[in-house]
């Protein structure tokens, strides 16, 4: 996951609502460790449900959260055979 990319559409978004860190991370439930490590540090989500929790709390859905974000790298499954 691009989380430059993430980060940035939580900075815009959360600017456009003019919520704080700190406001935004209540809002969503979340703590404000767990968010700035998205925001600031780049960290992508220990859980997916964090996404929506924050899209929720921005007004917007996980999709426009998630606009222009692309997996760094393809990942392959094995079958089990």
């Amino acid at each position: 996951m691009n989380t430059s990319t993430l980060s940035a559409n939580l900075r815009r978004l959360r600017s456009a609502k003019g919520l704080s860190q700190v406001a935004l991370a209540k809002r969503a439930g979340v703590s404000l460790h767990t968010y700035r490590n998205i925001e600031v540090h780049g960290r992508p989500p220990e859980q997916t449900s964090t996404l929506g929790r924050l899209a929720a709390a921005l007004g917007s859905n996980t999709a426009e959260l998630m606009m222009y974000v692309r997996p760094l790298r393809a990942v392959r499954f094995r079958d089990g055979g």
